[in-house]
């Protein structure tokens, strides 16, 4: 949640208003975390990420602008929070362990934000 929420995903104007945007919706703020991980992991039936193949993920290519998207891009391809997102789906999300929802998580230090709409 620390990405979408440094990027502006999950505001109010973008995928976390009240119907979402573009047939995706996360929870305001990152303001209900489980509900966002079901909607990563399950909706669409699951298309959001590719677990044989992280970086063919839509939740990387969409926001890195390797397709498409609405909301422009939102980081490059190889920066630290594609990278932290590459991790988390090649660890297997659906393995998230009990403190991931602590809501204590955050970026690493020294992580910049560094946005292009």
């Amino acid at each position: 949640m620390p990405v979408f929420t440094l990027f502006g995903c999950n505001a109010g104007s973008c995928h976390g208003a009240a119907a979402g945007r573009g047939g995706f919706k996360l929870s305001l703020y990152g303001g209900d975390p489980r509900a966002d991980h079901r909607a990563i992991v399950r909706q669409l039936e699951g298309r959001w990420i590719n677990l044989a193949s992280p970086d063919d993920s839509l939740l990387l290519a969409e926001p890195t602008f390797a397709l498409d998207h609405g909301g422009g891009l939102r980081y490059e391809a190889d920066s630290e929070a594609a990278g932290l997102l590459r991790d988390w789906i090649a660890r297997g999300p659906e393995r998230a362990r009990a403190d991931d929802w602590s809501g204590s998580r955050s970026l690493p230090t020294g992580t910049s934000a560094s946005r292009r709409a």
